[in-house]
C-alpha cells in the first residue's frame, strides 16, 4: 500500500471515529437532558397534584362536617318544634294543626293519646290510625323516652320518606312530627360531598377525585367502579394512616379502581 493510501485510509478512520464520538456525545447529552425535563415535569407535576389534592381535601373535610352540622341542626329543629307543638296541645282542631304545621315549616303533625291512636292532624284522613306493635310509634309509646329524633324513613302507610321526631305530652300523649326527606335532602344536598366532587369533575383539572373515611373505605367518587372499595396499596394505606402525603407515578393510562 502507498503511502498516500495509507494516509487517507488513516484520515477516514479518524473522520469516522470523530463522527462516532460526536454522535455519542450528542446522544448522552440527548438523553440526560430529556431526563432531566422529564423529571423536572414529573416534579412539576407531582407538586401541581398535592397542592390539588390538599385544596380537594380541605374542601371535602370541611363539607363532611359541615354536612353532619347541618344534619344535627335539621334533627334540632323537628325536637324543638315538637316541643313547640306540645304547647298547643289543648283545645285542638286539625285545621289549627295544620296553620301550626304551616307555622312550623314541618309537613305533618300527629297528636297521639295514651293507647296510641291519632286524634288530631294537619292530614285529617289519618284520625283514628292506631300505632301497632313494632311500628316506629308504638315503639317510642311503650319507651320510657321524652323525646326522640328517628333517621329518614319510609312512611308506613305512603310508603313516601320522612324524618320524623316525637315529644311525650302529660297523660301518656305524644306528638309526632315528620319532615319530608326532599325537604331534608335540599337543604343537605349543597353540603354532600358527591355533590362537590362532581363539581371537582367538571373542572377537568384531574383524571378523578375519591374521598375516604376512616375505615381507607371510598365512600364517594368521581369514579363510580371504586365506591366501597377499600385503599389496598400497603404505602397508600401507610401514608393515610400516618397523616403523610402520598404520590405516585401511574404509567398505565386508565383507572385501575
Amino acid at each position: 500500500m502507498s503511502l498516500e493510501k495509507r494516509a487517507r485510509s488513516v484520515s477516514l478512520r479518524t473522520y469516522v471515529i470523530v463522527i462516532v464520538v460526536v454522535a455519542v456525545v450528542f446522544l448522552i447529552t440527548d438523553y440526560l437532558l430529556i431526563r432531566a425535563i422529564r423529571g423536572y415535569f414529573f416534579q412539576m407535576l407531582e407538586t401541581q397534584s398535592i397542592n390539588y389534592a390538599a385544596n380537594y381535601s380541605h374542601s371535602l373535610t370541611k363539607a363532611a362536617q359541615a354536612y353532619e352540622i347541618i344534619n344535627d341542626l335539621m334533627a334540632d329543629k323537628i325536637l324543638t318544634a315538637s316541643k313547640a307543638t306540645a304547647l298547643y296541645s289543648q283545645d285542638l282542631t286539625n285545621e289549627a294543626v295544620s296553620e301550626l304545621a304551616e307555622m312550623l315549616g314541618v309537613d305533618e303533625i300527629y297528636f297521639y293519646n295514651s293507647q296510641g291512636v291519632v286524634e288530631y292532624s294537619n292530614r285529617a284522613h289519618y284520625v283514628g290510625w292506631t300505632a301497632l306493635p313494632g311500628h316506629p310509634v308504638h315503639s317510642f309509646l311503650i319507651s320510657d323516652r321524652v323525646s326522640l329524633v328517628e333517621d329518614i324513613r319510609p312512611d308506613s302507610e305512603s310508603g313516601d320518606l320522612y324524618k320524623y321526631g316525637y315529644f311525650r305530652l302529660d297523660g301518656g300523649r305524644f306528638v309526632q312530627l315528620g319532615v319530608s326527606a326532599e325537604r331534608v335532602e335540599s337543604i343537605l344536598e349543597a353540603f354532600r360531598v358527591q355533590r362537590l366532587l362532581e363539581e371537582f369533575d367538571e373542572l377537568e383539572l384531574v383524571d378523578h377525585v375519591c374521598f375516604i373515611d376512616g375505615s381507607l373505605t371510598v365512600i364517594a367518587s368521581t369514579d363510580a367502579r371504586v365506591l366501597g372499595r377499600q385503599i389496598q396499596d400497603p404505602e397508600l394505606r401507610s401514608a393515610i394512616l400516618a397523616g403523610q402525603t402520598y404520590s405516585a407515578v401511574d404509567n398505565s393510562h386508565h383507572h385501575n379502581g
